[in-house]
């Protein structure tokens, strides 16, 4: 998502002045040498703010970030990695990074975006592998497949995980009249396999923080994403406009997972 542009363009404009006369030619020459228009760095820097649970991922002290919260799991006092304070996400950033998931459980993330300059974005999701990794006694007994090493595809997770995007407030909490960007509530499955999950951020068409008003974000302004997810249902309940608190309180989504086994 970070694109920085640089460019230069070198002008020479030379005006030659010549003056005839019957007896003497004179002539003279002004040159201006040097101009330059130098492209500003877009330079575009993304923070993220997760909860799990409604564990809240928060730094402690420096460069040290825990879970905090009331909910048993994840275990509040434990590392975790998934929120950041401004910064590139080539530094190796994970959005997700979840390796015990349970029917029920549930998170939310705001991403936050901050560039330089005017800038146009749009954002890209895609799924990359859908791997089953292994196969346990009580799925084999269940009647499922024994795993396929040499395939990537053959895992169930992705159909059983929901997902929910919006143009955030910066309150990480989805609210009444919010804009809606994944077309409502979709698994990852059908949000991002068979081709990303695309959406123009803003554009010279687009704005999804101000539809009336499309353009670039302002530079050094920041602007919101929201993200929901559930290992089960997800249903939209969002909060009256205004009135968000915080995913601690209510996140403007519910998520139930009774439907699913273990």
């Amino acid at each position: 998502m970070k694109k920085i542009i640089t460019s230069s363009s070198i002008l020479v404009t030379v005006v030659a002045l010549a003056v005839g006369a019957t007896s003497a030619f004179l002539s003279d020459t002004e040159a201006s040498v040097g101009n330059t228009f130098t492209a500003g760095a877009i330079d575009l820097k993304v923070d993220n703010e997760s909860y799990y649970n409604r564990n809240k991922c928060a730094q402690v002290s420096e460069g040290v970030w825990q879970w905090q919260g009331s909910a048993s799991f994840p275990v509040p006092g434990t590392p975790c990695t998934t929120s950041w304070l401004l910064d590139d996400l080539d530094n190796g950033r994970l959005f997700f990074n979840f390796r015990d998931l349970k029917p029920d459980d549930e998170g939310e993330d705001t991403i936050s975006l901050r560039a330089e300059n005017d800038a146009y974005v749009c954002m890209d999701v895609a799924l990359t592998s859908d791997d089953d990794r292994s196969s346990n006694e009580p799925e084999l007994g269940a009647g499922d497949v024994l795993e396929d090493i040499n395939n990537t595809w053959d895992g169930e997770l992705a159909d059983r995980l929901d997902f929910f995007w919006w143009a955030d407030d910066g309150d990480n909490v989805y609210e009444v009249g919010e804009n809606a960007l994944s077309e409502g509530i979709q698994t990852l499955t059908d949000l991002a396999t068979t081709s990303p999950f695309s959406v123009a951020l803003a554009d010279s068409a687009n704005n999804v923080w101000t539809p009336t008003a499309p353009g670039p974000i302002p530079g050094g302004e920041t602007k919101y994403i929201g993200k929901a997810w559930c290992f089960g249902d997800l249903t939209l309940d969002p909060v009256p406009a205004g009135q968000g608190v915080s995913p601690t309180v209510n996140p403007g989504v519910t998520c139930d997972g009774k439907s699913l086994g273990n």
